[in-house]
């Protein structure tokens, strides 16, 4: 019986929001219709795909495939079965070719030069008799074709497997994967090390692997015996990792950054936790995920102390509690997310809550600018959305919840009134000043028209743009030359380096063009336009060079900003293409985008005038007087 969906089905295979399902069937394209509803009400699978690819609409490039394996998964629930085709798929992308015709003996005598000490799978494919070699191999052939890579499939029969599972899934969900990944990915020093700490955040380090845009980090799993499966799923992913004992040393540098999930049981997390802190050096991070009631909630005094040590320390940069329902199982526990970062000069410690709030795009956006901006040395220049800034000796003398918010709770302000106020005078002044008008056009209808876009593959390959690539800066000297880099558009604020230590270290090294629009597509696709040019541009973000008339650097970069969180393939990014003449065209974007701009700088500085009204004038320490009479008298 041929596959069908259901709408809901559809946006999730489209990878788009269910509504925009609702209006393909409304709004045809190039002149395609949605395809027709089957009397039952669902639509047919493989008609739908052909629209998908005929249209180019939807955000998942892969659907065909998607839909291949989804159903052929749908229908196998056995998890003997499910475990078996993952071997043999892990096997396939091993090998690099098909496993149906393949002489059994022969597959372990391949099998036995890939994995000579049998660290990974040689058992496991040894323990396969014959006939279920034979009867599956073409089978996980299948699903390996139609996944387009081995990988693919690996990773949707590893979901498979765990759904068919009785027990608890106790992985993170794909939106926490997503901001750890894209937190990691900032953090990340040039020909730096991600150290994976027993294993317990591959699904972070492989979303990192999985972005073609990234060279393929180097891995490090911290574990005396790390497990089988997760040597396998590396090696699946083109990674060959480096093992070593949980409690030796891990030789890490400057740069690196250390992957951890903390487990439940309080002294093994805070074991865990005090290796982690042991072996960081100065200009390295670390990001870990546990449970709430261990990293910020109210803790029993045999536990406050050891988490005490950290926060003494001054390693702990940031600590977050986060929402429900952040493991795919479902679970209704809160975790917490900690940064630690060693370093030589004492920074502040930020906290925040955020755990009543859904976990959109936004606020992952918004948390993750935050944490970029925790770690810098300026983090005073700019207005906090998630976090505030906690005294580590308050917090230490309160004993209690570390997320909660210091505003909650009375106590001596180390801040001068006489500051606040002039500060919030001159953040009044800013906020009163006119705007200019939004749009100083008079729009007038000429001629129906039809909006063409462009995807960015394929405006690379007309060569209507070129991509100018990121280059991986060694450690420089501060100076004249700005950088653009992941931190600097996501935080707003551009570091400086030394021209001539630049040039020695990077010789031939080309700057910015004014024009050149500057993205990254790890995490939320960011992009801004480079006005006045003269910019080092740092991997992983790249400069994207308009050659064609018909794309506007102003638009192009709006375009990129509206992609959705994760969607990292950049050559699938639909660019607009202009009618009109260039120059004008940029004129009106770019007064679109200084708006913009403008609205997004009056937000952050309203946010910090709340934040010192709440903290200098509800206190008492800042009256109030009103500047407008009142009529009538």
């Amino acid at each position: 019986m041929p596959p069908t969906l259901s709408l809901a089905e559809v946006a999730r295979l489209a990878d788009v929001q269910r509504p925009v399902v609702s209006m393909w069937r409304r709004r045809p394209k190039a002149g395609l219709g949605f395809p027709s509803p089957l009397p039952d009400g669902r639509f047919d699978a493989l008609e739908v795909v052909d629209w998908l690819e005929a249209t180019k609409r939807g955000n998942n490039p892969d659907a065909r495939g998607d839909l291949a394996i989804g159903t052929t998964l749908s229908s196998t629930a056995d998890p003997e079965l499910l475990a078996i085709l993952r071997l043999l798929v892990a096997t396939r992308a091993l090998l690099n070719e098909p496993l149906a015709g393949l002489d059994p003996d022969d597959l372990l005598d391949e099998a036995e030069e890939l994995d000579p000490d049998d660290e990974f799978f040689f058992t496991e494919l040894d323990a396969l008799d014959q006939p279920a070699f034979e009867d599956r191999a073409t089978q996980a052939d299948a699903l390996a074709d139609a996944a387009w890579h081995p990988r693919n499939a690996y990773e949707q029969l590893n979901d498979a497997l765990s759904r068919s599972s009785a027990t608890h899934d106790p992985r993170l969900a794909s939106e926490l994967v997503d901001l750890l990944a894209a937190t990691a990915t900032a953090l990340l020093g040039p020909r730096a090390t991600i150290v994976d700490v027993l294993g317990s955040c591959t699904d972070v380090t492989i979303a990192m692997v999985a972005n073609e845009d990234l060279p393929t980090p180097d891995v490090t799993i911290a574990s005396g015996a790390a497990a089988r499966t997760t040597l396998l799923r590396y090696r699946v992913h083109g990674v060959t990792p480096r093992l070593v004992e949980l409690g030796g040393d891990w030789a890490l540098h400057a740069g690196n950054l250390v992957l951890a999930r903390l487990p439940d049981h309080a002294d093994s997390a805070f074991d865990l936790l005090d290796e982690v802190a042991l072996q960081l050096p100065s200009g390295s991070h670390a990001l870990l995920v546990g449970p709430a009631q261990l990293l910020t909630d109210p803790l029993t005094p045999a536990l406050v102390g050891r988490r005490d040590a950290h926060l003494r320390s001054g390693l702990l940069r940031a600590a977050v509690r986060l929402p429900q329902g952040l493991t795919r199982g479902g679970t209704r526990e809160h975790l917490a997310l900690w940064l630690l970062s060693p370093t030589d000069e004492q920074l502040p410690l930020w906290a925040g809550d955020v755990s009543g709030r859904e976990f959109s795009a936004a606020l992952r956006q918004n948390l993750l600018d935050d944490l970029l901006a925790a770690t810098a040395g300026n983090s005073r220049a700019r207005a906090f959305l998630t976090l505030e800034r906690a005294d580590r000796g308050q917090v230490l003398a309160r004993g209690t919840s570390l997320a909660e918010s210091p505003n909650a709770r009375p106590q001596e302000s180390t801040h001068s009134p006489a500051d606040d106020s002039a500060r919030i005078q001159a953040l009044r002044t800013m906020l009163n000043t006119k705007l200019p008008d939004v749009f100083p056009h008079e729009p007038v209808a000429v001629a129906p028209s039809t909006g063409y876009t462009m995807r960015l593959g394929d405006a690379v390959g007309q060569k209507a743009v070129t991509i100018q690539p990121g280059t991986r800066l060694v450690d420089l000297p501060s100076g004249s030359i700005r950088v653009w880099d992941v931190a600097a558009m996501t935080t707003g604020t551009r570091r400086t380096v030394d021209l001539l230590a630049l040039t020695q270290a990077h010789p031939g090294l080309h700057l910015t063009e004014p024009g050149d629009v500057v993205f990254t597509s790890s995490g939320t696709p960011r992009a801004i336009v480079d006005v006045d040019g003269g910019s080092v541009v740092a991997y992983p973000a790249r400069a994207l060079r308009v050659v064609s008339e018909r794309l506007v650097p102003s638009a192009i970069a709006g375009a990129i900003n509206a992609v959705a969180t994760g969607n990292s393939k950049w050559r699938t990014w639909e660019l607009p293409v202009s009618n009109i003449d260039r120059a004008q065209a940029d004129t009106i974007m770019q007064h679109l985008q200084d708006w913009e701009t403008q609205l997004e700088q009056r937000q952050t500085q309203l946010h910090e005038l709340r934040r010192l009204v709440t903290r200098s004038v509800l206190s008492g320490a800042i009256t109030l007087t009103s500047t407008t009479e009142e009529k009538g008298h």
